[in-house]
């Protein structure tokens, strides 16, 4: 996939319900992630609620360390 967008160094956080949760912003993701963007997975579930966001950042290739729960 050819990234449309040069942000290498760039920090870029997704909330991951409503935004990561669904196809449209998994695909804007993986785009900032191929452009050289660092991604993170900020969201308000609770640690023990994690296998969905942590399966979400394995697609994507996200380290879980930058998975960030609040």
């Amino acid at each position: 996939m050819k990234a449309r967008f040069k942000l290498a160094g760039s920090r870029i956080s997704f909330d991951y319900d409503g935004t990561l949760s669904a196809a449209k912003g998994k695909k804007l993701a993986s785009e900032f992630i191929a452009s050289g963007a660092a991604v993170f997975i900020i969201t308000a579930r609770q640690p023990s609620d994690n296998e969905s966001v942590y399966a979400v950042a394995d697609v994507l290739g996200i380290n879980k360390s930058r998975v960030i729960f609040t």
